[in-house]
C-alpha cells in the first residue's frame, strides 16, 4: 500500500516538473533582463528637506510634485524646491529649502514676510525700503536672517 501511495505521488511531480520550469524560467528571464537593461523608470532620488537630513527614494517618476507627494512631503509655496537631474536621469536630486518668518517693524507698522535666506539688507529690500547710511536699523544689513527675526528700521531724511 505504502509503495502504492509513494509510485502515485512520484508520478504526479513528474508531471508538475514542466511547468515548475517554465515558472522558473519565466522568473529567471524577467531578473535578468531587469538586471541587464535598466529604464528611464529606475530612479534614484535624494531628497534634502530643511534641516531633516536626506531620504533616498526610488521612483518611475520624473515629475517633482508626484515624487514629493509619494514621499508624504509637503512643500509650501513660499519654500524652495531645487531640481538637479530632472528628466530622463537615472539620478536625481531635491532640495527643499524651508520659508521662514521675517518681520520688519518701521513708523509703526509690521511688515510679516516669508523668506528661505537672505540678509537683513534683503529683508528690508522685500518689505519695500531702501536703505542709505541716514537709517537705522537694529541689525547689521549683512546679518544672516533666521526664524523670527524682528528688524527695527527707522528712515532719516536730511533735507
Amino acid at each position: 500500500m505504502l509503495k502504492a501511495r509513494l509510485k502515485s505521488r512520484a508520478k504526479k511531480l513528474i508531471k508538475a516538473l514542466p511547468h515548475q520550469a517554465k515558472v522558473i524560467s519565466a522568473f529567471a528571464a524577467a531578473i535578468i533582463i531587469t538586471a541587464t537593461f535598466p529604464t528611464q523608470f529606475d530612479k534614484a532620488v535624494e531628497i534634502y528637506d530643511g534641516n531633516e537630513g536626506c531620504r533616498k527614494i526610488y521612483t518611475f517618476s520624473n515629475d517633482t510634485e508626484s515624487i514629493l507627494d509619494s514621499a508624504n512631503i509637503e512643500v509650501d509655496e513660499a519654500d524652495d524646491v531645487i531640481v538637479r537631474g530632472a528628466s530622463h536621469a537615472t539620478d536625481m536630486t531635491i532640495r527643499i529649502k524651508r520659508a521662514f518668518n521675517v518681520y520688519v517693524k518701521s513708523a509703526g507698522k509690521t511688515a510679516q514676510l516669508s523668506m528661505t535666506e537672505g540678509t537683513v539688507k534683503d529683508a528690508l529690500g522685500k518689505a519695500g525700503y531702501i536703505t542709505d547710511e541716514y537709517d537705522t536699523v537694529n541689525f547689521p544689513l549683512e546679518k544672516e536672517l533666521f526664524d523670527g527675526i524682528t528688524i527695527e528700521y527707522t528712515n532719516i531724511d536730511y533735507t
